[in-house]
């Protein structure tokens, strides 16, 4: 009687499955990580309590999120909608408008909602770090340009079309923790974007000017 359809305006989240229909290879990719099993992970765990919820379901605390395991089942680990927010005006969308209507994070703020604390302190970690002043240093360069925003900030470095990359006055995050983990591989160790040694050297290098 109550139940609601997800991917309605009673139910603004899709869920993975229908995020898959037209994004399967990041859906796929997404299925082999630990956000995948983020609700078995923690029943696992011999520690679970509902205080933890909010970091092993999608949507805790939001309408159409979730709200328990018994009522919204199809709301348990970390998907897709965790990160780029309800997915239904997006699916919706006409083609001009999709980009506009789907969350794009690359902060690493978004991460350190969960991923800091005692059990996972990366969160703390990268703020103590120079990856976490990658931009600011960079503006604080008199000879910066650009084109050293191919090492200094994740918004140009995952912006896939040129034309709309940022400038060094425009971007906003520095090297921020998507640059390095991959959202929705686990191809290589810790989601890794590439193996540890191509991946540090792909910026820190003797080339590299900064």
């Amino acid at each position: 009687g109550g139940e609601v359809t997800p991917g309605t305006a009673a139910a603004p989240y899709l869920t993975t499955a229908g995020c898959q229909g037209c994004h399967n290879v990041s859906s796929q990719g997404w299925s082999s990580t630990e956000h995948a099993r983020a609700w078995a992970g923690l029943q696992g765990s011999g520690n679970a309590t509902s205080a933890c919820e909010p970091c092993h379901t999608t949507g805790f605390g939001q309408p159409g999120g979730f709200v328990n395991n018994t009522t919204t089942p199809e709301m348990v680990d970390i998907q897709c909608e965790e990160c780029h927010g309800p997915g239904t005006s997006h699916a919706m969308a006409p083609p001009s408008q999709k980009k506009a209507t789907i969350v794009s994070n690359y902060s690493a703020e978004l991460c350190g909602q969960c991923h800091q604390g005692e059990h996972h302190p990366f969160y703390t970690e990268w703020s103590l770090s120079g990856h976490a002043d990658a931009l600011v240093n960079l503006r604080g360069s008199p000879v910066a340009n650009d084109s050293c925003l191919q090492c200094h900030a994740a918004d140009y470095i995952l912006e896939t079309e040129p034309s709309l990359r940022p400038t060094i006055d425009t971007a906003r995050e520095g090297i921020t923790c998507i640059v390095c983990h991959d959202p929705h591989s686990s191809q290589h160790g810790k989601q890794l974007r590439m193996p540890r040694s191509e991946l540090c050297a792909s910026c820190h290098n003797p080339g590299a000017s900064l």
